[in-house]
């Protein structure tokens, strides 16, 4: 379990290196990834894609409109690279100073620029942007439900984290290469709080568990703030899910720097198995991020 906020220890490695890039971190090439070989298999994905801020105060940070525009390109380049199935996006928010009430942008852009995919989860009952929509391809998948479960708003200005209060957005799918039904949930645990985030992960549980009592396949995806071997991650196996191991950092503070292991993750029920290790495509436009995590991605093939 992370001990210090991303803030602090974004402070302390960016004294030491003088907020210079680490070697080895140097522009990586974006070419499409082969797919998964067999067609009942799945590639999903998970991207905290960073929230935009469009208040006075944010406007020449690297949440700005303007810093946004700069790196959507290399944003749907990566994406395109992957090709997954499924995407489970967090941080799909712009911040006017109330929590999901700015317009969707980054999420109109990417319906335009990733054809083929259909959008679920993508607001809550109030209307307001969920922060956590749930892309998947409209060719394989049919759509049965979705639902956005709020934990409760967040006091201040928790809402520029993008779906803060914690939501849980879920999306029930049809998948028409195997006939099954396949629940997809997608999570943004709390950055700093920790009963915040193991409350997450235990309504994630259960609905994990009420889905796969119903006879679905069940997929988790997201931005757990939660290293493979916290609290939250043992709450979500003792559900009977399973995580997909990955190697290295996933979030790099928009620099590069790896200062600790993954924190966005991929883990699956019973139906299915993975066929290798989770992936975190690192890749870069010349000085330009496509976010401050990478996309995490993983093969699963039916148990």
């Amino acid at each position: 379990m992370l001990t210090r906020t991303r803030r602090q220890v974004m402070a302390g490695l960016m004294a030491l290196t003088g907020a210079a890039g680490l070697p080895g971190c140097a522009a990586s090439p974006v070419s499409r990834l082969p797919g998964p070989a067999s067609p009942s298999d799945l590639r999903v994905a998970s991207f905290n894609i960073r929230y935009l801020d469009l208040t006075r105060s944010g406007q020449d940070g690297g949440r700005s409109l303007a810093a946004w525009e700069a790196r959507r390109a290399v944003v749907g380049a990566v994406l395109s690279a992957i090709g997954a199935d499924i995407i489970a996006f967090q941080e799909m928010e712009s911040w006017t100073g109330q929590p999901q009430a700015g317009p969707p942008l980054q999420r109109r852009w990417l319906s335009r620029h990733l054809p083929g995919y259909a959008v679920a989860a993508e607001s809550c009952l109030d209307g307001r942007e969920s922060g956590q929509p749930i892309f998947y391809r409209a060719v394989r998948f049919t759509p049965l439900e979705a639902c956005v479960r709020d934990l409760g708003d967040a006091a201040g200005s928790a809402g520029a984290f993008a779906g803060y209060g914690d939501h849980v957005a879920s999306a029930r799918l049809r998948d028409r290469e195997t006939g099954r039904p396949l629940t997809v949930l997608n999570l943004h645990l709390h950055f700093s709080d920790r009963l915040r985030r193991e409350s997450g992960a235990r309504m994630a549980a259960a609905l994990a568990r009420q889905a796969m009592a119903h006879g679905d396949d069940v997929i988790v995806l997201g931005d757990m703030n939660a290293l493979a071997r916290s609290r939250p991650m043992r709450v979500l196996a003792l559900a009977g899910l399973t995580p997909v191991p990955a190697s290295g950092a996933s979030f790099h503070f928009n620099t590069g720097i790896h200062a600790f292991g993954a924190i966005d993750h991929v883990l699956h029920g019973p139906g299915f198995r993975a066929l290798g290790p989770a992936r975190i495509l690192r890749a870069r436009s010349g000085h330009v991020w496509p976010s401050d995590h990478y996309p995490v991605f993983a093969d699963l093939g039916p148990a």
